[in-house]
């Protein structure tokens, strides 16, 4: 932000990433028509932010039609996604299960709760389940089954959440005007891009490099949408110096 804020006037969103996805959609909608009124706007989106910003295109075409600069989408118009997982991403089965890194450290510092607990609180946020593997996007594995709470094991997920988290990745799935869209895809990561399911809980991965660590390609590109590379990780695509200089371009 601080680096848009020299050439553009910045909107900085925050949303609750715990929340359902449509909710937040709504909340960019009535920023973006209280900050930009009918004049033109982009969208800059990291993660999870696109597919909030993809909602907000879905739910409100007449905000997002005002966004355009008629001048080839100049000064508005063009929605930027740095490693959105469009398609949804398998760091989130690790998220659910207490196998992510930062749900392992959040266990070491709450001296509360242990892991059991934990889990308890963040397998009942919505905005997890959205992110999971799309169903409607099926290669040799098993990714389709994660949407029955019995192949989870001890991991304390509800078929209500796996039903709406299914339900939001084939409604999200037509991607409305792709020339305005342009994806950021990291590369050269370790990545998990494939599941076999061994049992209940008994989740085994493999990984590609074709990913920043936590989005692969295949769950971020998009059919139609201007794919650029870099070099990065995933959570440091919005500081890394080739990606914010491209932005302005």
């Amino acid at each position: 932000m601080t680096e848009l804020d020299g050439t553009w006037q910045v909107l900085p969103f925050a949303f609750d990433w715990r929340l359902e996805i449509g909710r937040s959609a709504d909340q960019l909608n009535d920023a973006i028509r209280g900050w930009a009124g009918n004049d033109p706007a982009h969208i800059v989106a990291h993660s999870m932010g696109g597919l909030v910003a993809r909602r907000f295109i879905q739910a409100h075409p007449e905000t997002w039609k005002a966004m355009a600069d008629p001048d080839g989408l100049r000064s508005g118009g063009r929605l930027v996604m740095l490693g959105t997982p469009n398609r949804g991403s398998f760091a989130i089965p690790f998220v659910l299960t207490g196998e992510e890194k930062t749900v392992k450290m959040l266990e070491k510092f709450d001296f509360r709760h242990d892991m059991k607990e934990i889990l308890a609180i963040i397998d009942t946020f919505v905005g997890n389940y959205q992110m999971l593997p799309s169903p409607k996007h099926l290669f040799d594995d098993h990714r389709d089954r994660l949407f029955r709470a019995g192949e989870w094991g001890s991991a304390p997920v509800t078929q209500g959440l796996l039903d709406a988290g299914r339900a939001f990745q084939e409604g999200l799935d037509p991607v409305l005007d792709p020339e305005r869209l342009v994806y950021v895809a990291g590369y050269d990561q370790d990545t998990p891009y494939r599941i076999r399911i061994n049992g209940p809980g008994r989740f085994q991965y493999q990984l590609t490099r074709d990913g920043d660590g936590r989005v692969p390609h295949e769950l971020g590109q998009l059919p139609g949408v201007a794919t650029f590379y870099v070099r990065e990780v995933h959570g440091d695509l919005p500081s890394n110096e080739r990606v914010l200089a491209g932005l302005h371009e």
